[in-house]
C-alpha cells in the first residue's frame, strides 16, 4: 500500500497544494451555509446592535483607539455597518472568510512545522515525504475548519475577536518560522528582517484583537526551540534579540493601558498589576485553576466526541481540589504534559501540538480568574493542537492501511461537517438554542433570562414573564434578569415595578450606563425630571457614545423647555451617529 500511495497517478493530484486550497474552502462554506440568516445574538446586541461607537469609522482614526479594548476588530465591525447596516449577512461573510483563512493558515503552519522537524533531524526529506506532510496539513486543516467546536467562534458574530486574534497569531508565527528559515540559507538582512518586523506587528494587530494573544511569546519561544535551535549556546547569542523584543511589547502594553498618556500613574499601575491580570474578583485564582483541571479535559473530551455543545454551560466553580473528579483532571493533564516532555526528541510532532494546546489555552484556562469558566471559543486556536495529532496518525496509519484509513478518516470530517451544519441551525431560532441551553443546565440564569428576552420579541409575554422570575429565583442578583425586566414591566405601564427592577439592577452594576438610562426613563415618567437628568448624565460621563442615554436627556430636556440645552445635545448625537434617526426627528421637531 505504500507504493500505492508513492506511484498512482491520484496521489499526484491530490498532493497538489491548489486542490487542498479549495476543499478547506468548500468544506467551509458547505458546513457554514445554514449561518448566514443567524441573528444577533447574547452580546451580540452590546457590542454590535447597541454599540454606538461602530456607527461611524470616523472613531477609529486616532492615536487614542489604541487605547481601547480589542479596537481592531470593533473597526471590521465598523466596517460592516458602514458598508451593510446591521444586516446580519454581512457580518457572517465576513466571520466565514476569517474562517477560511484560517484554515489556510492552519495548513501552511502544519506544512512548515513538519518539515522544519526533519530538517532539524537530518534525516533528509524527499518528495513523498513532502506529500505526506502536505496531506497531514490538509487533514489538520480540514478538523479544524469542520469541527463543531468551532461554530461558536465563527456563528457567534461577537467572537470574531477569537477567529480574527488567531488569524494574526498564525501570521506572527507563520512569519517568524519564514524569518528563521531565509536567515539560516539565504543570509539576507532585509529580507530577514522585514519577516521578522511582519511577525512582530501582526502579534501586536492579535493582541488588539483579543487580549488571550499574550501568549504568543512563549509560542514563538516554543518554536525556535522545536524546529531551529535546541542548544545552550545558541539561546544565549538569542538574548540579543529577546530582551529588546519583549521591552517593546512592555512598552506597548504600558501604552494600550494609558500609562504614557496619564491615565495612569506608574505607582498605581503596579498596584493594579493583580487587578489587570484577573477579569473578575468573585472567582480567587486558585478556584479558577481547580475548576480548569475540570474544563480542559471536557474540551478535549467534547473534541474527540463532539457532543453536549452549549451556547452558554455555565460550568460551575470548583471550590476543592477533592471535589468531583479534580483530582482525576489533574493528573490526566499533568500525564499529558509530561509525554509532550517526554517525546520531546522522540515524536517532536506530539510535543509541538501538545505544547501548543496548553500555551494557547493558558490566558483564559489557568490562574487569571475570568466570570465565565468555560466557553466553547475559547477552543479555536488551541484545537490546532489535537488536530495535528489526529491528522498526524491518521496519516502514518494511511501508509500501511490506505483505504480503510482513507474512508475512516472521510466519515469523521462528514460527521463534523454534518453536525457543525445542525448546529448552525440551532442558532438560527434564538428560542431553541437558549432552550437547548437550559436543557443541558436547568440552573443557567442567563440562558433563561436570553430566553426570556427572546420569547419578548416574538410578543410571547407569559413565557418571557416566566422566564425572567426563573432566572431571579435561581440568582435574585442578577443584575441584567432585573434590567431586562424591569423594561419588561416598563413597556407595560407598570412603572413602579419597572422602578423596583432596575434599582436592584444598579446594586450590582451601579455604574452601568443602559440601567443608569433606564431608570432615568421611568423617574421622568413619574414627573421626577431633575433626578432623571442626573441619570442621563451620568450615564453620558461613564459612556459618552451611549446614544440612549442622549436621547432620552434631550427628550427630557424638550419636556423642561430647555430648548438651547435640547439643540446642543442633539448636535452632540449627530456628530457621534450622523444617520441617527431619532436625534433627526427631534431636530425637526424644534425646527
Amino acid at each position: 500500500m505504500k507504493d500505492f500511495m508513492k506511484n498512482t497517478y491520484y496521489t499526484n493530484i491530490f498532493s497538489q497544494t491548489w486542490l487542498h486550497a479549495v476543499l478547506i474552502a468548500l468544506g467551509a462554506l458547505l458546513a457554514y451555509y445554514s449561518a448566514f440568516q443567524v441573528p444577533f445574538v447574547f452580546d451580540d446586541i452590546r457590542q454590535i446592535v447597541e454599540n454606538p461607537f461602530i456607527r461611524s469609522l470616523n472613531n477609529f482614526l486616532t492615536w487614542d483607539i489604541l487605547q481601547k479594548n480589542r479596537p481592531f476588530v470593533d473597526l471590521t465591525f465598523a466596517l460592516n455597518y458602514h458598508f451593510g447596516g446591521l444586516q446580519v449577512y454581512g457580518y457572517h461573510l465576513v466571520n466565514l472568510i476569517i474562517h477560511i483563512l484560517n484554515g489556510l493558515l492552519v495548513y501552511c503552519l502544519v506544512f512548515m512545522v513538519m518539515e522544519r522537524l526533519v530538517a532539524i533531524s537530518n534525516t533528509g526529506c524527499d518528495i513523498n515525504e513532502l506529500r505526506f506532510y502536505r496531506w497531514v496539513a490538509l487533514f489538520t486543516a480540514l478538523i479544524f475548519i469542520l469541527h463543531p467546536l468551532q461554530t461558536q467562534a465563527v456563528t457567534y458574530i461577537v467572537q470574531r475577536y477569537t477567529s480574527l486574534a488567531a488569524t494574526f497569531y498564525l501570521l506572527s508565527v507563520i512569519c517568524y518560522i519564514l524569518a528563521r528559515k531565509k536567515q539560516l540559507f539565504l543570509k539576507s538582512f532585509s529580507s530577514v528582517f522585514f519577516f521578522f518586523f511582519l511577525s512582530f506587528i501582526f502579534g501586536i494587530l492579535a493582541f488588539l484583537s483579543k487580549q488571550s494573544a499574550a501568549s504568543l511569546p512563549i509560542t514563538i519561544v516554543l518554536t525556535e526551540f522545536l524546529l531551529f535551535d535546541r542548544t545552550l549556546s545558541g539561546w544565549r547569542k538569542k538574548l540579543y534579540w529577546i530582551v529588546p523584543s519583549l521591552s517593546l511589547l512592555i512598552l506597548f502594553f504600558f501604552y494600550n493601558v494609558g500609562f504614557f498618556s496619564g491615565k495612569r500613574q506608574l505607582g498605581s499601575l503596579l498596584e493594579d498589576v493583580s487587578v489587570l491580570m484577573r477579569e473578575t474578583e468573585d472567582i480567587s485564582r486558585w478556584h479558577y485553576l481547580l475548576t480548569q483541571f475540570n474544563v480542559i479535559p471536557k474540551y478535549l473530551f467534547q473534541f474527540i466526541v463532539p457532543i453536549g455543545q452549549n451556547a452558554d454551560p455555565m460550568f460551575p466553580v470548583t471550590k476543592s481540589f477533592w471535589e468531583g473528579l479534580t483530582p482525576l483532571g489533574f493528573v490526566f493533564l499533568v500525564l499529558l504534559l509530561g509525554a509532550g516532555v517526554y517525546f520531546l526528541k522522540r515524536i517532536p510532532v506530539f510535543s509541538f501540538a501538545v505544547f501548543w494546546f496548553f500555551i494557547t489555552l493558558s490566558v483564559e484556562s489557568s490562574i487569571i480568574p475570568i466570570k465565565d469558566t468555560m466557553f466553547e471559543h475559547r477552543m479555536y486556536l488551541p484545537l490546532l493542537g489535537p488536530a495535528i495529532l489526529v491528522a498526524w496518525f491518521a496519516t502514518i496509519a494511511a501508509k500501511r492501511y490506505f483505504y480503510p484509513t482513507l474512508v475512516f478518516s472521510l466519515s469523521f470530517l462528514i460527521l463534523f461537517g454534518f453536525l457543525t451544519y445542525h448546529r448552525n441551525q440551532l442558532w438560527q431560532d434564538e428560542v431553541a438554542l437558549w432552550t437547548d441551553s437550559i436543557r443541558k443546565n436547568p440552573n443557567n440564569y442567563r440562558a433563561h433570562t436570553s430566553l426570556a428576552l427572546s420569547f419578548e420579541s416574538q410578543n410571547e409575554k407569559n413565557k418571557a414573564f416566566y422566564h425572567y422570575n426563573k432566572a431571579l429565583h435561581l440568582n435574585s442578583d442578577y443584575a441584567y434578569a432585573h434590567l431586562n425586566f424591569g423594561a419588561f414591566y416598563g413597556e407595560q405601564g407598570q412603572l413602579d415595578q419597572a422602578e423596583y427592577h432596575f434599582r436592584q439592577a444598579m446594586k450590582e452594576l451601579p455604574d452601568n450606563p443602559k440601567i443608569l438610562s433606564n431608570l432615568g426613563v421611568v423617574l421622568a415618567q413619574q414627573g421626577d425630571f431633575d433626578n432623571a437628568l442626573e441619570l442621563f448624565e451620568k450615564a453620558i460621563q461613564l459612556d459618552r457614545y451611549h446614544i440612549e442615554a442622549r436621547i432620552n436627556l434631550t427628550i427630557t430636556l424638550l419636556n423642561l423647555q430647555k430648548v438651547d440645552q435640547a439643540k446642543n445635545e442633539i448636535k452632540k448625537i449627530l456628530e457621534l451617529s450622523p444617520d441617527n434617526v431619532h436625534a433627526i426627528k427631534l431636530l425637526d421637531v424644534i425646527k
